[in-house]
């Protein structure tokens, strides 16, 4: 489990959170910024109706606790570095704490 020390900083901009697929390589998304968010589970989220399940995507979430985004994706995506940077950067969270969690 990992675990975060909260920053006394806040972050310049607030990121995105969303759900992707990477094609070509290139990043198809579809996101809203952080504050029009909906918590689903925990984790604040795209939307609790179009999400990676239903639309079969990876996908870009914020965890509240940790203060981090989550890029959830298979392990194919995981070890490929430009794709995490693409995503990242589409997410518009580069230079926001973030990390990879592969999906079993």
């Amino acid at each position: 489990m990992k675990r975060y020390i909260r920053s006394i900083e806040q972050p310049q901009h607030e990121g995105n959170v969303g759900i992707w697929w990477f094609y070509n390589n290139k990043v198809i998304g579809e996101y809203c910024p952080l504050s029009e968010a909906v918590e689903d589970r925990g984790f604040m989220q795209f939307s609790k109706t179009s999400n990676h399940i239903t639309d079969e995507s990876g996908r870009v979430v914020y965890d509240p606790r940790a203060m981090v985004y989550e890029i959830i994706c298979s392990q194919a995506i995981a070890s490929n570095k430009a794709a995490i940077s693409a995503i990242a950067k589409e997410f518009d969270i580069a230079d926001l704490r973030y990390d990879v969690i592969k999906e079993i």
